[in-house]
């Protein structure tokens, strides 16, 4: 017989923070090796995935702040980006003045390879699940994102 347990918000939370963190200690090698390969600092890759989330090229003072960084220090981060040719920077068309910065090909190219190296990490980890444990693990996630669509679809209206 199996007993009726109710889970906290906190109890969640933490048992979440152990999973993220068991999973991120794993085998990350190839992610980590990718990082290096394409010399790209922990604000580049902040600044990087914003600008790729984005549905229209950001000005640095719409950046800043979405990496949490000061203007100065996303400006040196980008910097870095546009030399290596995987951020462009361009004249706003209706104010000159600002600049909009947006992923090049090549910088989408780059978060293509670090989404494939993140993937391949999570892979070898549900290698290391029971079928069991991966039916439910996805069975959840399911019921997860099933609710947060339906959540959405219902603030869009």
């Amino acid at each position: 017989m199996r007993t009726s347990h109710t889970t906290s918000s906190e109890q969640l939370a933490g048992a979440l923070a152990r999973f993220i963190g068991t999973v991120m200690k794993g085998d990350q090698s190839e992610l980590f090796s990718l990082i290096a390969e394409l010399e790209l600092t922990m604000a580049q890759m902040r600044g990087l995935f914003v600008l790729d989330a984005s549905d229209h090229g950001l000005a640095l003072t719409e950046l800043a702040p979405h990496m949490g960084l000061s203007v100065a220090a996303a400006g040196r981060a980008i910097d870095g980006l546009v030399r290596n040719g995987l951020v462009s920077r361009t004249e706003d068309p209706a104010d000159r003045r600002i600049k909009r910065l947006a992923p090049t090909a090549a910088g989408r190219a780059a978060l293509g390879r670090i989404q494939a190296a993140r993937l391949a990490g999570l892979r070898r980890f549900a290698d290391t699940l029971g079928e069991r444990e991966r039916d439910a693990l996805a069975g959840a996630l399911t019921a997860i994102f099933a609710q947060w669509e339906s959540e959405g679809t219902e603030e869009a209206r």
